[in-house]
């Protein structure tokens, strides 16, 4: 190898340290995961909402009328598998089991 390839070479490793840094290999799967910050849940919600709008208006309309920028149609499949782990379920299913409690906690202060 020349000296002015690995020069480069050692130049291109130093910037991947620093610049790969939001996509995390995965040690579970062949896949990567990125940590996504919310500030809460009802941001989680809307934010979940507005994607599942997008999908919504992207089989309404073609995407590529509404922008010249816009020279492919949005993968809907891709947005709801998003959706998909982004949904609370858990937290949910706790919310659940926690109604009855909070429901009766209401009628005990009648």
């Amino acid at each position: 190898m020349k000296k002015a390839d690995k020069k480069e070479l050692a130049r291109l490793r130093r910037m991947s340290s620093s610049g790969f840094c939001k996509l995390k290999h995965s040690e579970d799967h062949d896949h990567f995961k990125m940590e996504i910050e919310f500030l809460n849940y009802l941001e989680l919600s809307n934010t979940a909402q507005d994607l599942l709008k997008l999908c919504i208006n992207s089989l309404s309309y073609s995407a590529k009328d509404a922008s010249p920028y816009i020279r492919s149609e949005p993968d809907i499949q891709l947005i709801l598998e998003l959706i998909l782990q982004l949904w609370p379920s858990s937290e949910l299913s706790y919310l659940d089991e926690l109604r009855p409690f909070l429901e009766q906690r209401k009628s005990d202060k009648k």
